[in-house]
């Protein structure tokens, strides 16, 4: 049989004095389809987590396409989803790090001109994600969003970027949400 594309041996992650996900052993192969079925509390998003290497292992190891979860090679990881309930990043991600690793996954991505618009509406990036205001977070999720159906073309920043591309003249090059958002 083939390689598997995730493995986890061993596989722990504990919060304080709680162990969240407790010596998890698996092996995934292309192909295979996986339900993740337990309680509340049982650790199946932590596990999802950590396979997506949004948290550290606190012991054991994990592999997705033979790399690190922590350090998938971005040409990898344009090719790895982890979708939770929500269509949220997790609330203690500071939105610096959320726009970090949508630079790493996305050749496209502008973190310099999407840390401009964040700053325009006054939003510090040292800001953990939780922390923020429903209308903040949602600015957030719409300059990091791959949903290829946000916008009807990509993402929020993407149509930004394409608008003053391709029609400057409804572009205001001071103010790029212009062509977008109402003032």
């Amino acid at each position: 049989m083939n390689e598997p594309l995730i493995t986890a041996t061993n596989l722990s992650r504990t919060f304080g004095m709680k162990a969240a996900v407790s010596q998890v052993d698996l092996q995934l192969h292309a192909g295979t389809l996986v339900g993740l079925v337990g309680p509340n509390g049982a650790g199946k998003t932590t596990l999802l987590h950590l396979l997506a290497g949004l948290l550290a292992p606190t012991s054991g190891c994990a592999t997705v396409l033979g790399h690190s979860p922590r350090n998938v090679p971005a040409n990898l990881a344009e090719r790895v989803v982890c979708m939770g309930d929500r269509h949220e990043p997790p609330g203690y991600c500071r939105v610096e790090h959320l726009l970090a690793l949508q630079a790493d996954v996305s050749r496209n991505f502008d973190a310099a001109l999407a840390v401009r618009l964040l700053a325009d509406r006054r939003l510090d990036t040292n800001t953990r994600y939780g922390t923020l205001s429903k209308g903040q977070r949602r600015w957030v999720v719409q300059l990091t969003d791959t949903d290829p159906n946000s916008f009807n073309d990509g993402n929020l920043l993407n149509a930004i970027q394409r608008r003053a591309h391709f029609a400057p003249e409804h572009s205001d090059r001071q103010n790029p949400w212009s062509s977008f958002v109402p003032q």
